[in-house]
């Protein structure tokens, strides 16, 4: 009977002692498994954050033709970091010399270049397969086109915008020129295109790009404005060759949708070209004003945009909805 107690108490007592431990060590245990998650944690973090993406083969690219290379660019230029597009924009100069010529980062029109020593007629491979044409503003309203206005030539086009809208490249290429224009384009952005072309976006609140950077078409170069000499919120845009503008018309034919590329092979007679380098004479714009509406009970965007004779697909770009669906009571809309 003793000998039974004894058993018992010392079965107790054990018993007693291994929860005392586990008491101890439990926590120990969590605290242990708690350090190996966060050194694994933190294992990922640091491989992650060293990755580093695949490194260019641009020695594949050297031997490219120009077309070859274009079309390859396309596809590769929206997927490149900023240093990678910097050490392209390096190798592009050893590659194609041609699309660099005259580069000059100081002056908007540069001096190196004359129509008489020009051949007389020009060909420009607008777009080769895979290259897009995407107009720098999505607005609809052309306020002055390129020709003589006021006694004055206007060398480009005029394009309604409010101040802060998002300002982009036409087509692939490199900016030549980013920065406060004294001559009257305000903050100015001029890039070099693979076709040889140029393209300018005039009166800009903010630049974005600096001189060297490759964009594609698409891409964000500033923000829309009125600085230099202008009178209200516009996009002023150009395209010049060797300094001399061109009718945007051209390249590309204004529609209720929007301006669409008119051709992926530009021939033309060098008559067409501005006879002169320089701006234009900066005289006071045509600003449209906005014109809005405030949505109502029972409202849909159809009801609207018959009200005010337009399409859904106008009030979609001007209000930059993805689903014509989702307006709601109250909000405010530009029909203008």
């Amino acid at each position: 009977m003793v000998f039974q107690i004894l058993l018992k108490s010392r079965l107790i007592f054990l018993l007693l002692i291994w929860i005392s431990l586990c008491c101890v060590s439990f926590p120990s245990i969590l605290a242990q498994n708690q350090e190996s998650e966060e050194a694994r944690a933190e294992a990922a973090w640091t491989e992650e954050s060293s990755w580093e993406p695949e490194p260019i083969d641009f020695e594949g690219m050297s031997n490219l033709s120009a077309s070859a290379l274009r079309r390859r660019l396309s596809a590769l230029i929206p997927e490149l970091q900023p240093n990678a597009r910097r050490k392209l924009y390096m190798q592009l100069q050893d590659w194609q010399p041609d699309w660099f010529e005259h580069w000059d980062d100081k002056e908007l029109f540069p001096d190196s270049t004359r129509l008489d020593t020009m051949p007389q007629r020009l060909q420009f491979v607008l777009l080769e397969e895979g290259e897009q044409l995407i107009y720098p503003w999505h607005g609809e309203e052309l306020t002055y086109g390129y020709g003589p206005r006021n006694g004055h030539m206007h060398k480009g086009w005029d394009t309604h915008l409010e101040a802060g809208d998002t300002v982009v490249s036409l087509m692939n290429g490199v900016v030549r020129y980013a920065k406060f224009n004294h001559s009257g384009y305000g903050n100015c952005v001029m890039v070099r295109h693979f076709n040889g072309l140029e393209t300018l976006y005039g009166h800009l609140d903010r630049i974005d790009v600096q001189q060297g950077d490759v964009v594609s078409a698409g891409e964000a170069l500033g923000l829309g404005g009125s600085t230099g000499k202008s009178s209200g919120p516009h996009l002023h845009f150009e395209v010049r060759y060797g300094g001399f503008a061109l009718d945007p018309a051209l390249l590309m034919d204004w529609t209720d949708e929007g301006p669409v590329a008119k051709t992926k092979v530009l021939e033309m007679d060098k008559s067409l070209l501005s006879k002169e380098k320089g701006g234009e004479s900066h005289h006071a714009p045509h600003v449209v004003k906005s014109k809005t509406h405030r949505v109502r009970s029972g409202e849909t965007l159809s009801s609207i945009a018959r009200k005010y004779r337009s399409s859904i697909t106008k009030l979609k770009k001007l209000n930059r909805l993805r689903n014509a669906d989702f307006i709601r009571e109250g909000q405010q809309l530009r029909v203008k």
